[in-house]
């Protein structure tokens, strides 16, 4: 069992904070946020299939899901896709990697072609706070992430167990 006061639990911390912080769960929560910021901030969940401009935003929002799904598709589905690993899985492959950041681009994209064919985002401003403004609302989960990540690789330090 070692000591994180060590000199060398010390070192090993300060270390190696960035490179215990930098993995795909952070960048999923941060992609997440923005998602989320983009689905509340555009309205597309209470769009009013009575109201005309919200019909033909859902219908860009849809179209652009079709097209979403038939690139993914095009890029697994036929025969040496690029998006399969050397021996033709899904998992893991690029497309094991890529379905988080791909899934969250679709649906923040959606939103805000609802948000502005609507008109719930009218300038240019409005689309980059319902960009952003998710990332605020998302903070506390960052923070959670940090101390929940810090701690279990401390508890691996003192206890001798490499996580991946």
């Amino acid at each position: 069992m070692l000591s994180l006061l060590s000199s060398e639990g010390i070192r090993w911390y300060l270390g190696g904070v960035v490179d215990d912080l930098a993995s795909p769960v952070l960048v999923w929560i941060i992609l997440c946020c923005i998602t989320y910021g983009a689905v509340v901030k555009s309205r597309i969940l209470h769009f009013n299939r009575h109201e005309y401009r919200q019909r033909i935003g859902i219908q860009l929002a849809v179209l652009e899901l079709f097209i979403s799904i038939t690139i993914m598709t095009l890029l697994t589905a036929v025969p040496h896709a690029i998006l399969l690993s050397v021996s033709g899985d899904l998992f893991p492959s690029g497309f094991s990697r890529s379905i988080v950041p791909v899934i969250t681009f679709t649906i923040s994209v959606m939103s805000v072609s609802f948000g502005t064919v609507s008109g719930n985002l009218k300038r240019v401003e409005d689309v980059v706070e319902a960009i952003t403004v998710g990332l605020g609302w998302g903070s506390p989960l960052i923070v959670i992430y940090i101390v929940l990540c810090q701690l279990l690789y401390s508890f691996g330090f003192v206890f001798s167990v490499n996580f991946p």
